[in-house]
């Protein structure tokens, strides 16, 4: 398993954070004590194996907020993992979520770390250099068996747990001890089992032993009270003995103090500090007056050079005027460029519209702002009328074409109709004509149904015989045959049936003529009816055209009248066709905006200029004031000159200003430095006159005699004190310690006599004391053999009590067995290998020095070899080759742990003990761990290149 991001949204500082780590080389977390390493540290344990409520509260964010986060991780068997885990989402449980979209809980969470807790991951994975202080502070035997245990679990909880079980079962029994518990609970069965025999036998001495018991408290009551009196008396004879050199020096000294010496408090060292500080005080008097000398000379020679202040406040004033004569100098160079380009432009765009009119006349017309539709208007509506003319015209055309061809039809008609004459005799031949066929028709009509129906039949064979040749032209042949049979049979029978005299056949050739011309003049008239009636409607076309030709003519009058109001008030317009008024409107406009904005340019130059010309005069005026010379100069070297002038005059008042502040501060200094000289002379005299003297050599002279007369009033002070402390109020008041020395004889005489009296009631009062004390004893017995079961049941109660403290230590004994028999099968499977692999790392770590680390069987400790074959136990190593080992042997068990489950090392700064060589080979090392296992480093420092070439920094600011 592998970390690669971390996401904090709380805990302890950090809220909101992300940190990247290398899966695939060793990530260093750099930053400044406080910079949150430690809880950076923290919160990956918490990601990966939670917290308990309390230990969480301490984490919570200052600012508020839920403690809580998201870590990314890669399992070589899944992928990418995201390890979730927030105090107020399911208690604080992780949600782990896998690459296939399912999420899982903590259960999942500890199964893939194998069980592992923090303890574990921290005594296997997890070093810091408090783990190297701790190690420090063991003896050396303890150290050996600490690595050692560290070698075998990674942490010294082995060695801590042995050490407390062999505490706890030495703490209860010892074969030759009398303390432990359990020795003691068996001598006090025994004692209890000799006391229950021996209290059935002195059951009868109790009464007379009672009465004894009587007169021996009244003797020792007398005793007593005469023992105590006697005490205190000789208590206080040889205090006072005691106390009588300290009492007899006491008055010897305060004797000698009576008389008093006038001297000041700490005269000495006082006057000693005054003339100290006088002589450096003197000496930077005179450095000051030195100094005062020679600025006084460079301000004088500076205020001769500068100038007055309001030639100097104009010379600014042309400083500032030079970036206005150079802004106008550009302004003026961009206007007569825009000038021009204007000018071109408009002349341009005049011989474009090629109006006639001159620049200048473009602002002579003045275009209201409804000018430009009123031409669009104009022109829309001379378009209008001009499309409705040219409509009219065509309308009037082809109602003229019209009219023309209906009179040549009609005049056409009138001269093929039949004249009244002839209609008459045509109707009436047609009406003859008619009387007599009507007889004849009856006689036919069946002869003619009868050629009908063979025409019929005839026609439909054909037709037949024309389809069924598309298919078979043998049946299609047939089908034609019988047709074309039936057609000549039928036109055979027509022929039989008409009449066969040639005056029929004329008749009816005349009849037929008849009836034609009747039939075509019947046409005819219709036709001419039908042209009379268009005829009508062409003259109401006619009309109507003629009415909106009035009207047109009318709105073209008035056209020409706003045409001939617009030309007048801009004659150019004469000159412009209709049609593009609109256009010329606003080219025009464009053509008088830029004239106008010629002419505001050509004003704007103007004002430019005379401003130029009134700065030139001005500057030139100022020249002349301060007598400079002028000679026609270029502007840009004029206010260059200037420039320099008043950058030389300012520099002056600066130095100035500064000279005077420091003459000003100066003579601050010789002020303040008069004060403390007249102020340590006034002490010096006020010493002097206090010590009744009127010079040095006297003051030292007085000095003598007043530390003598100092010395015996605090040794009588301090005799007094120690008095005090020897001897009480009432034994000062009793002795009269104070009024007058004290006869050492009598002391000792009255001590001697009160020591003898004081033995002999001491003598009788011991033994009227040992009297009663076995009258007493001998009494507790009885009285308490009175009950024998009640002593008999704690006896058996004492017995019980030690069974269950036996059987507590054979436990505890149990206990230590077991884990000194799993210590010997780990150190027998495990412990070569892990031995092994550190002693290559602690090789490497202390430059091949030591080549070999082994296990001592008769110490059950670690010793290492030398490259000169010199073996040292660990306690014989450097505070830095203890560390070095320490280091060496959590790195091989990390190893070896990996194989079974892989997690990352992280390091927090363990190396403060390494020297640079050494340093550099411990990343080295790592470097090459994290090729198969992830590292992690904290550290403060990034100075070593070795370290910075080799690692993903991550800095924490």
């Amino acid at each position: 398993m592998k970390i690669v991001k971390a996401t904090v949204y709380g805990f302890g500082k950090w809220k909101n954070e992300s940190f990247h780590f290398d899966i695939k080389r060793m990530t260093a977390v750099t930053g400044k004590n406080e910079a949150g390493k430690s809880t950076l540290q923290q919160f990956l344990l918490y990601m990966l194996f939670g917290l308990p409520p309390k230990q969480r509260a301490f984490f919570k964010p200052k600012t508020g907020g839920p403690v809580g986060g998201q870590l990314i991780v890669e399992i070589d068997s899944l992928g990418e993992v995201i390890i979730e885990r927030v105090e107020d989402i399911r208690s604080g449980e992780a949600v782990c979520k896998l690459p296939s979209g399912d999420e899982m809980g903590e259960e999942w969470l500890l199964d893939r770390l194998k069980g592992t807790n923090r303890e574990m991951f921290h005594s296997i994975f997890s070093f810091s250099a408090q783990d190297l202080l701790d190690i420090h502070q063991l003896s050396g035997h303890e150290l050996g068996e600490v690595l050692l245990n560290i070698g075998l679990t990674g942490s010294d909880y082995i060695y801590q747990t042995e050490r407390w079980l062999e505490k706890n079962a030495m703490d209860r029994f010892k074969p030759k001890g009398k303390k432990p518990l359990l020795n003691q609970q068996l001598e006090r069965v025994e004692q209890l089992a000799k006391e229950q025999s021996e209290k059935e036998k002195e059951i009868k001495k109790y009464e007379g032993l009672k009465e004894k018991q009587y007169t021996l408290e009244r003797q020792i009551e007398d005793d007593t009270g005469q023992m105590s009196h006697l005490r205190q008396e000789l208590s206080r004879s040889e205090q006072l003995h005691k106390a009588l050199p300290v009492l007899n020096e006491y008055h010897q000294k305060r004797v000698a103090g009576i008389k008093s010496v006038p001297f000041p408090e700490n005269g000495s060292i006082r006057y000693q500090q005054v003339k100290e500080a006088i002589l450096p005080l003197q000496s930077q008097a005179n450095l000051i007056e030195n100094t005062l000398q020679k600025v006084r000379g460079e301000r004088q020679s500076l205020e001769a050079e500068q100038v007055d202040e309001s030639v100097l406040k104009e010379g600014e004033h042309w400083l500032f005027a030079q970036s206005s004569y150079d802004h106008m100098c550009r302004e003026m160079e961009s206007l007569e460029n825009r000038a021009l380009r204007l000018q071109e432009q408009i002349e341009q765009e005049l011989i474009q519209l090629d109006l006639g009119i001159k620049k200048e006349e473009l602002t002579n017309y003045s275009l209201p702002f409804y000018a430009e539709d009123t031409w669009r208007s104009l022109q829309e509506e001379s378009k209008t009328l001009q499309a409705e003319e040219e409509q009219l015209s065509d309308e009037w055309r082809k109602l003229r074409a019209h009219q023309e061809r209906l009179s040549d039809q009609i005049a056409a008609i009138e001269s093929n109709m039949l004249s009244d004459q002839e209609l008459e005799d045509a109707t009436r031949a047609v009406d003859h004509a008619f009387s007599q066929s009507s007889r004849k028709r009856s006689n036919s009509k069946s002869q003619q149904k009868k050629v009908r129906l063979i025409a019929a039949s005839s026609l439909l064979l054909l037709v037949m015989g024309w389809l069924f040749t598309s298919i078979t032209e043998m049946v299609g042949g047939i089908f034609t045959l019988v047709g074309i049979g039936l057609a000549a049979y039928a036109l055979w029978v027509l022929t039989k049936s008409a009449p066969p005299s040639d005056e029929t056949a004329v008749h009816s050739i005349e009849l037929d003529e008849y009836r034609r011309k009747l039939n075509t003049y019947d046409q005819q008239k219709s036709e001419w009816s039908h042209l009379q009636d268009q005829w009508k409607m062409a003259n109401h076309e006619d009309i109507q055209l003629e009415e909106r030709r009035n009207h047109m003519i009318q709105k073209g009058k008035r056209l020409e009248s706003r045409l001939s109001e617009q030309e007048q008030l801009y004659p150019f317009l004469t000159k412009v066709s209709i049609e593009h008024w609109g256009q010329l409107f606003r080219l025009f406009s464009q053509a008088q905006e830029k004239q106008s904005e010629w002419e505001q340019v050509q004003a704007d130059l103007q004002t430019r200029r005379m401003e130029i010309d009134r700065l030139n005069s001005g500057l030139k005026a100022f020249y002349h004031v301060n007598k400079w010379e002028w000679n026609q100069k270029k502007m840009s070297d004029a206010f260059e000159q200037v420039r320099k002038w008043v950058a030389d005059q300012k520099e002056i008042h600066n130095q100035l200003k500064r000279i005077r502040q420091q003459e000003g501060e100066e003579q601050q200094r010789q002020s303040e430095l008069q004060i403390q000289l007249e102020t340590l002379e006034d002490e010096r005299l006020d010493l002097f006159e206090k010590a009744e003297v009127t010079d040095e050599e006297s003051f030292y002279h007085q000095l003598t005699k007043y530390e003598k007369h100092k010395a015996n009033i605090e040794a009588a002070d301090d005799l007094k004190r120690q008095l005090n402390r020897m001897l009480s109020e009432d034994e000062q008041t009793n002795f009269g310690v104070w009024n007058e020395s004290i006869d050492e004889s009598k002391v000792k005489v009255k001590i001697e006599e009160l020591t003898q009296d004081r033995e002999r009631v001491e003598e009788s009062l011991l033994y009227h004391q040992q009297e009663l004390a076995d009258c007493k004893s001998q009494l507790a017995v009885l009285e308490s053999s009175e009950d024998l079961s009640r002593s008999l049941h704690h006896l058996e109660a004492e017995r019980n009590t030690l069974n269950e403290q036996a059987r507590e230590w054979a436990v505890y004994q149990v206990a230590l067995n077991l884990l000194q028999q799993t210590k010997t099968k780990y150190k027998e499977r495990y412990l070569p290998e892990v031995i092994m692999s550190a002693a290559r790392y602690f090789s490497r770590l202390t430059s091949y020095q030591y080549r070999e680390v082994r296990l001592s069987h008769e110490s059950e400790t670690l010793i290492v070899e030398h490259e000169n074959r010199q073996r040292y136990t660990v306690e014989e190593l450097s505070r830095g080759t203890q560390d070095q080992l320490y280091i060496s042997i959590r790195l091989a068990l990390g190893e070896l742990m990996s194989t079974t489950i892989s997690l990352p090392f992280i390091i927090d700064d363990a190396f403060v003990n390494f020297d640079e060589d050494r340093q550099d080979e411990m990343f080295a090392i790592l470097h090459e761990l994290s090729y198969d296992h992830q590292v992690i480093f904290m550290t403060w420092r990034t100075e070593s290149p070795r370290f910075i070439d080799r690692v993903s920094i991550q800095h924490l600011s």
